[in-house]
Order: structure tokens, then C-alpha cells, then sequence
């Protein structure tokens, strides 16, 4: 039987290598909104569909 050690960082490591998040401001989209194939679809759908491309 073969074994395999891990060696996982102690807590005080790993939040020191934890960078810290700063927002990149406003966000702002335009156009007319979904298309009428886009609205009748599910989030699950449309994240999916995004995710293909």
C-alpha cells in the first residue's frame, strides 16, 4: 500500500497569504436588457450558456 502525506499550512500562514479584495468601482451595461429567448431561461441555463462561449 502506498501512503501520501499533505502538508497543509497552519491557520496564521494561510491568512497572511490571503490578498486582500478592493472593489474596481461602478459597473454600468447597456442595451435593452435580455433577449426574448434569454428571459424565459433559467439562471442555471443562461450561466451555462455563458460559460460555453
Amino acid at each position: 500500500m502506498k501512503k501520501t502525506t499533505i502538508e497543509l499550512p497552519d491557520e496564521l500562514e494561510r491568512r497572511s497569504a490571503t490578498r486582500e479584495w478592493t472593489p474596481l468601482g461602478d459597473v454600468v451595461f447597456t442595451g435593452e436588457g435580455l433577449t426574448q429567448e434569454a428571459a424565459t431561461l433559467s439562471w442555471a441555463e443562461i450561466r451555462e450558456i455563458a460559460n460555453d462561449r
